[in-house]
């Protein structure tokens, strides 16, 4: 956020990375002050660059990026050896490489990987004589990369950040601002040159017809420094304009826009209200909000003793926000569960006759956290299903043309219609006719003693919990920089430490952030004089 829009004058950094959640967290603060550094920050254990943090010049963070930098490619294997690949006019043999992973009271596990020049083999199809490989721009460039994400670091400009910007090649997301009230974001990444007859959306022919012509200059790297809304917003989504991804389903129906939303709702804001609303989105419906005005709508001529109007009281009474206030297990207001069920319902009656079933299993997933899963929760998005059925009750509104007709000749309300009968009779039976009691239990926040393999990391009792799924940052943090006295706010729960000594007892700062995250609060970090810095931060 910059200067015009905040309070204090001054641009301000908040950065939430979702990483997923573990018991021990994998993401530290940390303060490097010596051999050209002076920063203060977070970063995943074992990384060499600072991830997230400040120098008291600039302050940077990141999120996954948006930019296409891999390719699959089709192989056609020769019939009598399915190690050979046709290439540019004869069969070559594939590259090969034996890893051997030691198992604790097993034999160990040999694992062959084959590449071909595009990349490595990630799945074979020998019955039809394929092979699938994946080309990386970024392949053969890692240290280069994670070298000068380190040297970022020492950045004082936004001119010098884009200078090592441009030598980092995998695709991420770079967020800048500065104590001159610049801020900025930079689309990070090789982008390759691709054939012009090349369809992303499917695999290139490995032939060597559809080769890579080199790559583009990092000045056609998205960028923007100091917009005219004053904030710039980001949660994954479409960086610039247009922007295609063989790994995106990009949408006007984005998670952002909750973000968004509340950053336009009035002109100025200070830092702990920044901060606030991180609180607020981390609980709000990524769904609702872009079908209840539909249903409201649809139902607007409904008879006057029409039953489901009770369950449109509910919607339209309903906050869109999945909380448990009362702290009784249950979200508290019914709507929850009467709209996650419209949902259903629509999925059912709009695509269950018009998609694969593979591809349907999909589109059932509606992305909610689940009560039973102790698993790491990871992000909340809006739902696949939410962005086909938004295009498809648009219709010729869609800022995608409509050439498919999902709703089979019905009108949209009248499906919406049909849609919420289903859901008032299946809740009826359900739970009884008395709405009240149409209550959805709350899912808990895990922080699970295993990474994101699913790799034991600590004790199975070792299993954390917080009352409530919320959908925020494995770190959390914001910088407002002021000139000469930059502050520092952050909460990484568990805590900084999952050391537990040899008596059995963890240490201070084993769990000692979970109370934070839990009250979106965060803790002083001291940026440390010695270039300018005030070491006292503001409270939040």
């Amino acid at each position: 956020m910059g200067p015009t829009k905040n309070t204090g004058g001054s641009a301000i950094l908040y950065n939430a990375p979702q990483q997923g959640f573990s018991n021990p967290g994998f993401v530290y603060g940390i303060g490097l002050h010596g051999v050209g550094y002076n920063i203060t920050g977070m970063t995943p254990v074992g990384l060499i660059p600072v991830l997230f943090g400040t120098n008291g010049r600039v302050a940077w963070g990141s999120t996954v990026g948006s930019l296409d930098t891999n390719d699959v490619f089709q192989e056609r294997l020769n019939p009598n050896n399915p190690y050979e690949y046709w290439f540019n006019g004869a069969y070559r043999p594939m590259s090969k490489r034996t890893d051997i992973i030691e198992v604790r009271g097993e034999e160990a596990v040999k694992i062959d990987i084959y590449s071909t020049v595009h990349g490595f083999v990630r799945s074979w199809d020998k019955q039809n004589d394929s092979a699938y490989t994946i080309k990386r721009s970024w392949e053969g460039r890692e240290l280069e990369t994670m070298i000068a994400w380190a040297q970022a670091a020492r950045s004082e400009s936004w001119d010098e950040y884009l200078e090592y910007a441009s030598r980092v090649s995998v695709s991420i997301t770079w967020f800048f601002a500065d104590t001159a009230g610049n801020i900025g974001a930079v689309g990070l990444g090789k982008q390759p040159l691709r054939d012009p007859y090349v369809d992303i959306q499917f695999p290139s022919p490995g032939d060597g017809s559809r080769e890579w012509r080199g790559f583009k200059p990092f000045a056609q790297n998205p960028r923007s420094l100091n917009p005219e809304q004053g904030y710039l917003a980001s949660w994954n989504n479409q960086i610039v304009r247009g922007l295609r991804a063989d790994g995106a389903n990009f949408s006007v129906v984005d998670r952002v826009n909750a973000i968004v939303q509340s950053l336009e709702s009035r002109p100025e804001f200070s830092a702990h209200e920044i901060w606030k609303i991180s609180e607020l989105v981390s609980t709000v419906d990524l769904n609702a909000p872009y079908f209840i005005p539909y249903i409201l709508r649809a139902a607007s001529d409904l008879d006057a003793s029409d039953t489901r109007h009770r369950l449109l009281r509910l919607l339209k009474a309903w906050n869109m926000e999945n909380s448990d206030s009362d702290g009784d297990g249950n979200y508290d207001s019914p709507a929850v569960t009467v709209f996650r069920a419209w949902l259903l319902a629509m999925e059912r009656r709009v695509f269950r006759d018009d998609l694969p079933r593979s591809v349907y299993r999909d589109y059932q997933r509606l992305g909610y956290p689940e009560p039973t899963d102790k698993s790491s929760p990871g992000s909340i998005r809006t739902a696949q299903l939410s962005k086909i059925l938004f295009n498809a009750l648009e219709g010729s509104a869609s800022g995608i043309p409509q050439e498919y007709d999902f709703l089979n000749g019905a009108t949209p309300d009248s499906v919406i219609l049909k849609a919420l009968a289903d859901v008032d009779r299946q809740l009826s039976e359900r739970f009884g006719e008395e709405s009240k009691g149409w209550l959805t239990p709350v899912a808990k926040h895990y922080f699970p003693p295993k990474n994101a393999l699913g790799v034991p990391i600590a004790g199975v009792d070792e299993l954390l919990s917080l009352p409530q799924y919320m959908n925020r940052g494995t770190t959390n943090f914001l910088v407002e920089m002021r000139e000469g006295s930059v502050t520092l706010c952050s909460v990484t729960a568990p805590g900084q430490s999952g050391f537990i000594g040899p008596s059995g007892h963890p240490d201070q700062h084993y769990s000692d952030q979970m109370e934070l995250f839990e009250t979106s609060t965060c803790k002083s970090d001291v940026v440390l004089p010695g270039n300018g810095l005030n070491p006292e931060s503001a409270e939040q």
